[in-house]
């Protein structure tokens, strides 16, 4: 413990004696160490813990697949069919994605989320009540008497954790639903679905009887989940389902033509949106942590092969190589626990605020926190590194002849050199890799932010609106109702329009229908998007109406002509060559096919579904001939939008101060919402890259100034020989400028795979982009001249009397 004591107490003065290094190290470490350990939690967390499901590696998610949809939930009966036609798959049960309820009578209404469940579901989740008791069978009849269970931390939040459960009931929706029992909060697997992106976890639960759509076979709002017995039965699964979807298609063609049924494991399902943002962020993290125990090596290296006269006096005064080996191990000890030490707060901070705030598509059930095991990892490379290469040189510079070395002064030269030089390259090239990387996705987020939406959202306030109640169950009675609302914020000082629409664009979810067209064959039938929206919409969104006109107030309930508008993508698709104006289609609704409708105009393409999306197939028609349940109120102000906040809702609430508001907000927050993933990875990717592109530049600094320094004799000698300190400059210049080339050259390489990597996540740019490449590399080589300008102009000054006086 005496020898630890002064090991340490050397050790700290050392530290405090070249207080650059040490800055440099510790920092260096904490970077890499923080970064890795982060991402290694994320990757963890959302790909590798398995799912809090009892069984869950046999739990399986049956769906249907499309050529245009890809993969989709079902509608609810379908779950019955699957039942009775499906022998290799136990226990399949549905649920709903996460759905808006508005809670009423519980203080200020607002939109609570919740989930309908189908009988079994808890149970094969493993969900045992709290309190009170789950469904029972008659509740999960349509036509059943209501019933909800709540989650603890709603329960606990709205009724006491002291409160007994007995006869409390919730208003939903306008009904009366009495809570049956208190649950665990526990996540559903899959929160968002085709028509729904909500990604928000439930905390109530209602039978899927309940559910509007619970008996029809055109809304996929539910989705099947099941257990299997091994690998084995999922293979032999699949071919079961090809003969399912035969007899699906043969009973029920309108829903079931041209679809196929797939199986996949749930885990497989619930990490598909995050794997590839998780991966790609989780190997630039690898790849900073390599870069930093890369500089970490070089400055060590440097640092060891500097000390030789001070272990020769050490030898000297009759320290062993095992007495000298301690002392170096307890100096690499220290900076390495004080990297890892300043790496692990920086990766919890990492962790819990920014990385998992930050990735869209997490499981739901991903529950992101520091792993211990895996920052473990990260430490033990950091340390490994700091052992290795501060021990093992260090050592290695003391087995000279003693008096050799002292003669020198300590110079030992060119052992390291090679092995420096090879670090140096490697960290030019992957700092190359990760700018590369983050250069592109740079560009791609440039072109999806400069993007045309098809509409101007500055100056637009938003608030969705549920028209309809049990007070408004009719047609008639919920179009008086949006009127007065329209009319009251019309009236607000300030709004100088106001319109409305059943969905706004970007906000997620929509609303697929299938639509036949007067005589154009029916043998390849697509859906469209379904947009209802009121007179002047299209004009106080600035969407252009390319042909024809916008709604009036002539388009009523009672037109002799329905009027229908499409976007440029429909009219493309249906009439490439001809005048859709005049042309007659109709809607395969949910209660059947609708009327036939007459295009009256054609509009711009909007971006409903995100700016990277290409515009789907889109038809509106008139609130007035179509008086869905829930519309959305946008005003449009010449002043800030954000205000409108509190004079709409008291606006509305004089009309009706049960409707649930808390939705409300400016369109412009969608707008940047939409883009907010693709701008999370570039900057992510981007800090890492400059991160890099720093430590890179140390790199080189650091090899070309201990290069310097080794050989000032010698650059005394070359001065005093006539050289001019141009070229002495030019020459220390080009040395580190030789290997930022090479190290170029490999990272391009490195770059190229990176590219076909990330490609996924490009928009608008190419994965082989010469532009980045060639700005990049460009970027590359001025840093490396700036780092070695320095201590070439440093050699560029040696005296060489100074310089030769040692001789």
């Amino acid at each position: 413990m005496s020898r630890l004591g002064q090991d340490l107490r050397f050790a700290l003065r050392m530290m405090a004696r070249h207080p650059g290094t040490t800055v440099t190290l510790v920092l260096t470490l904490a970077l890499g160490t923080g970064a890795a350990t982060a991402l290694f939690s994320i990757v963890d967390a959302a790909l590798i813990r398995p799912l809090p499901y009892p069984d869950a590696d046999r739990l399986v998610v049956v769906q249907q697949s499309d050529t245009e949809f890809g993969t989709y939930a079902f509608a609810p009966p379908y779950l019955d069919d699957l039942r009775e036609r499906i022998e290799g798959v136990e226990s399949l049960v549905g649920f709903s994605p996460s759905w808006e309820l508005s809670l009423t009578d519980l203080g200020q209404p607002r939109q609570v989320v919740g989930a309908y469940v189908t009988d079994g579901l808890f149970q094969l989740l493993g969900v045992t009540p709290v309190a009170g008791r789950l469904f029972d069978r008659v509740e999960h009849t349509v036509g059943g008497p209501r019933a909800v269970v709540v989650s603890r931390p709603f329960w606990d939040r709205h009724f006491g954790s002291a409160t007994p459960l007995g006869g409390q009931t919730l208003m939903l929706a306008g009904e009366l639903y009495p809570i049956v029992g208190v649950a665990p909060a526990f996540p559903l697997p899959i929160t968002a679905s085709l028509v729904n992106q909500d990604g928000d976890v439930a905390e109530l639960w209602l039978p899927f009887a309940a559910n509007p759509y619970a008996e029809l076979r055109s809304i996929p709002v539910m989705n099947i989940i099941g257990t299997v017995g091994d690998g084995a039965a999922l293979e032999r699964l699949v071919d079961e389902l090809s003969a399912v979807q035969v007899s699906l298609a043969r009973d029920y063609p309108a829903t079931s033509e041209r679809r196929t049924l797939v199986v996949a494991k749930l885990d497989d399902v619930v990490t598909r949106d995050a794997r590839r943002t998780v991966l790609t962020l989780f190997g630039a993290s690898a790849l900073l942590l390599l870069i930093a125990c890369v500089n970490v090596a070089n400055l060590l290296l440097a640092r060891a092969t500097s000390r030789g006269h001070e272990l020769a006096v050490r030898r000297s005064l009759g320290a062993g190589r095992r007495r000298i080996a301690y002392q170096l191990l307890v100096e690499s000890l220290l900076i390495a626990t004080a990297g890892c030490a300043a790496g692990f707060a920086l990766g919890a901070w990492l962790t819990t605020d920014v990385l998992a705030a930050g990735i869209a598509g997490l499981p739901p059930s991903a529950e992101v926190r520091v792993d211990l095991r895996l920052a473990s990892f990260a430490a033990f490379l950091s340390i490994a590194t700091t052992v290795v290469f501060g021990l093992g040189p260090a050592l290695y510079a003391s087995r000279g002849d003693i008096a050799d070395t002292m003669r020198s002064g300590g110079r030992v030269t060119p052992s390291g050199r090679g092995l420096r030089s090879v670090l140096v390259v490697s960290e030019v090239a992957l700092a190359v890799t990760l700018l590369i990387g983050a250069g592109l996705l740079g560009r791609s987020l440039w072109a999806l932010v400069n993007v045309d939406p098809g509409f101007r959202a500055e100056g637009l306030y938003a608030v969705p609106v549920q028209v309809a109640t049990s007070d408004r169950a009719a047609a008639a009675s919920r179009r008086a109702f949006l009127d007065a609302v329209s009319a009251s914020l019309g009236a607000m000082p300030g709004v100088g329009r106001v319109a409305a629409v059943n969905r706004l664009p970007l906000a997620g979810g929509n609303v697929l229908v299938g639509v036949q067209v007067e005589d154009v064959p029916t043998d390849n039938p697509i859906a469209v998007d379904r947009r209802v929206v009121t007179p002047g919409y299209f004009e106080l969104m600035a969407t252009p109406i390319v042909e024809g006109r916008e709604f009036g107030v002539d388009d009523m309930p009672d037109s002799p002509v329905p009027a229908a508008i499409v976007n440029e993508t429909f009219a493309g698709r249906l009439w490439p060559q001809g005048d859709p104006l005049g042309r007659r289609l109709r809607l395969m609704l949910r209660s059947g096919p609708g009327p036939w409708l007459t295009v009256v105009g054609v509009t711009g393409d909007v971006r409903h579904h995100g700016l990277g999306e290409p515009s789907q197939p889109e038809v509106y028609v008139p609130y007035a001939q179509a008086s869905v349940e829930t519309m959305v109120m946008i005003l449009r102000t010449s002043g800030d939008a954000a205000a409108l906040a509190e004079p709409a809702r008291r606006a509305i609430w004089r009309l009706d101060p049960n409707l649930p508001l808390d939705d409300a907000g400016t369109v412009e927050s969608l707008l940047d919402a939409s883009v907010a993933e693709p701008r999370f990875r570039a900057l992510v990717l981007n800090g890492f890259a400059l991160l890099a592109l720093v430590l890179a530049a140390v790199g080189i600094y650091g090899l070309i100034s201990h290069s310097v320094e080794q050989r000032t004799r010698e650059t005394g000698v070359r001065i005093a020989l006539g050289a001019r300190p141009r070229d002495v400059l030019g020459r220390v210049v080009a040395e580190g400028l030789t290997y930022t080339v090479l190290g170029a050259a490999v990272g391009l390489v490195g770059a190229w795979a990176l590219g076909r990597v990330i490609s996924g996540f490009l928009f608008g740019v190419d994965q082989l982009d010469p532009l980045t490449f060639s700005g990049v590399a460009a970027l590359m080589i001025l840093v490396a001249a700036l780092a070695s300008y320095v201590p070439a102009r440093r050699a560029a000054r040696v005296d060489p009397v100074e310089a030769l006086r040692g001789e």
